[in-house]
């Protein structure tokens, strides 16, 4: 078990201490303004724009499915061109490694769309 925390730590440092995780929360605030561009003019308040950024377009399957993935996603391939992979699964059995690389990405991808919506209504207060 306590091989299980430390490949979940060393995947979370990699997936959310990265560049990778950088860019992906600046592409779900990108895609909040260019959705709500059209209504800054108009708007009442922050929060008025950011639920129609993410309800009032088709923005949502961009924000919620495809950018949050990036960072794991890339720190798997980058772990498998590495063959880090065959080492982890030796060492903590692939169960504590599915479950990890699950974990992981669950927590990365909530994390991308919470940092770029908080990074959007912190641009437009």
């Amino acid at each position: 078990m306590k091989q299980f925390f430390y490949l979940l730590a060393a995947d979370l440092r990699r997936a959310i201490l990265s560049i990778r995780f950088l860019l992906s929360a600046c592409g779900v605030a990108l895609v909040l303004f260019i959705a709500s561009w059209g209504q800054i003019k108009f708007a009442r308040d922050v929060l008025y724009l950011l639920g129609l950024g993410i309800s009032g377009t088709a923005s949502m399957l961009l924000i919620a499915g495809i950018l949050p993935l990036f960072p794991f996603a890339t720190t798997f391939a980058t772990e498998w061109q590495e063959r880090a992979v065959r080492f982890w699964i030796v060492r903590t059995g692939i169960r504590n490694y599915s479950m990890s690389k699950v974990l992981v990405s669950a927590i990365s991808g909530f994390l991308t769309t919470a940092v770029g919506m908080l990074m959007f209504v912190l641009a437009l207060r």
